[in-house]
């Protein structure tokens, strides 16, 4: 009789080995299998929960795939391993089984356990290429069921097919996830103008964002829109049910919480993350536009202030994991890349439009001349004062605008500047000459000319002085004297 009941309970054992082979040779998607690898165990071994947990941050793991007979609180399936089963953690991580009866635990692991209807369980660990990677928790409601060394051996090997499983999977992932980068960027590239970002280009890069990660609510500010009582969000993307402070035109006002969590964020470089189960509690001001959570970064362009670009999750609560952090981060990276080219060329324009005004507006006449000494350009106030246009001017012989009797000394003085004599500030010369305006007006203009540093633009500027005026009164008063016999 102890014969039969052996080979049949071998017989039995068998048969057990050879269904969980099959569900791992079938290459299902390891929540799949998971759920099938519960409901067998379940049945044959009684069990009522069968739980794959991945390791999360230190001392803690996450339930990513579970299979349970019974009810189970909600949000059960992110389950955190606490801190507070320390002891068991470390056993797992020096792959050893932990077996585990509720009548020996602390108030802490019962509680969780009772949570899923557990009095006895196994905890296996998980290996992906030689680095800890998780365990597997079998519980069952009998106290007696899982103390069989059988059942623990064959649980241990379930635990290595599901490594074995898992880091194929999780090469998988990475490909998916590498594959998911590129696209992303790529396409938070293609939001932006090849020329220029303005702001249809952000909006459409925070579109993007949202997008990509399927949240409620994408956003970013502008430091040019905060100031010492309110914050104004720039751009915000967000779905039709769940508008933000942008789309309800409600300016934030800055309380200890908000100027505690920009302190958060210049400190650190990677996102962080708010709401149950993230990082941080969820800011008072996120809950009133139903914010349940939230991913947030700074972004630091190399120019001005940072800019800060937020995610929000609305609809149901969501754990932020690595991997988006990750990817949110790579694209709050590609977006800063825009904007620091953005600012870099508005500083450049005001800059060029500045000296632009300085160029036209300054009381003096600015020429450059190209090697042969014809004009290419001239300010402003140079057309007025020579009463004529700017296209009959370019490509003048610029000493031909003198009178016939100092046309020799000027074109003398700009092959002087022309050859270089004049690139040292201090060895700068200058001279006078007379023109005639069309309309036979005279004018006196003190020249100094310069050849350009940069040598690509082989060019020379000249700076041109009206003095009409003070030459005039010299002649008058050199007139005056001569005439006066006081002074003669």
């Amino acid at each position: 009789m102890n014969a039969q009941h052996a080979f049949t309970q071998q017989t039995r054992q068998q048969s057990l080995h050879t269904e969980i082979a099959k569900l791992f040779i079938d290459q299902q998607p390891l929540d799949i299998t998971i759920e099938r690898l519960g409901q067998l165990l379940c049945k044959q071994l009684e069990l009522c929960t069968v739980a794959l947990y991945t390791q999360g941050s230190s001392n803690s793991a996450v339930m990513n795939h579970h299979y349970t007979l019974v009810n189970t609180p909600s949000g059960n399936s992110r389950l955190h391993w606490q801190h507070g089963f320390l002891d068991w953690y470390e056993q797992l991580e020096n792959d050893q089984t932990v077996l585990i009866d509720i009548e020996r635990c602390d108030h802490h692991r019962a509680q969780f356990l009772r949570s899923l209807n557990i009095n006895s369980g196994v905890l296996c660990p998980m290996r992906v290429n030689s680095q800890w990677a998780g365990f597997l928790l079998f519980g069952s409601k009998d106290k007696d069921s899982l103390k069989h060394r059988y059942n623990v051996d064959l649980l241990n090997d379930i635990s290595e097919m599901c490594s074995a499983r898992l880091g194929a999977q999780q090469q998988s992932d990475q490909r998916q996830q590498s594959l998911q980068r590129v696209q992303a960027l790529e396409r938070i590239t293609q939001s932006f103008n090849r020329n220029a970002v303005d702001s249809v280009s952000i909006e459409r890069a925070v579109t993007e964002v949202r997008e990509t990660f399927d949240a409620d609510r994408a956003w970013l500010l502008n430091p040019e829109l905060i100031d010492e009582k309110h914050v104004e969000v720039a751009y915000e993307v967000s779905a039709p049910e769940w508008p933000g402070s942008k789309t309800l035109n409600e300016p934030l006002e800055i309380d200890e919480e908000i100027t505690s969590n920009i302190a958060l964020l210049e400190s650190r470089d990677l996102p962080i993350t708010f709401g149950s189960g993230n990082e941080h509690p969820l800011p008072r001001i996120a809950t009133r536009y139903g914010v349940q959570s939230q991913v947030v970064m700074l972004l630091r362009p190399s120019t001005g202030d940072p800019w800060v670009l937020g995610l929000d999750h609305c609809r149901s609560k969501r754990y932020w994991s690595n991997n988006e952090q990750l990817l949110f981060k790579d694209i709050g990276n590609r977006i800063t890349e825009h904007l620091s080219q953005n600012l870099l060329l508005q500083q450049v324009a005001d800059s060029e439009n500045k000296f632009r005004t300085l160029f036209n507006e300054t009381p003096s006449i600015f020429v450059t001349l190209n090697k042969n000494h014809r004009l290419t350009s001239i300010n402003r106030y140079g057309i007025n004062c020579l009463k004529t246009e700017s296209a009959r001017l370019k490509g003048k012989l610029f000493y031909e605008l003198f009178d016939d009797e100092y046309r020799d000394a000027v074109l003398t003085y700009l092959e002087w500047a022309n050859n270089g004599s004049a690139t040292n500030g201090a060895d700068l010369q200058s001279t006078e000459a007379k023109l005639v305006l069309a309309n036979r007006e005279e004018r006196w203009l003190k020249i100094t000319a310069r050849k350009m540093p940069d040598a690509t633009l082989d060019e020379v500027l000249v700076v041109a002085e009206d003095i009409t005026a003070p030459r005039r009164l010299t002649e008058a008063l050199a007139q005056q004297a001569h005439k006066d016999p006081l002074t003669g």
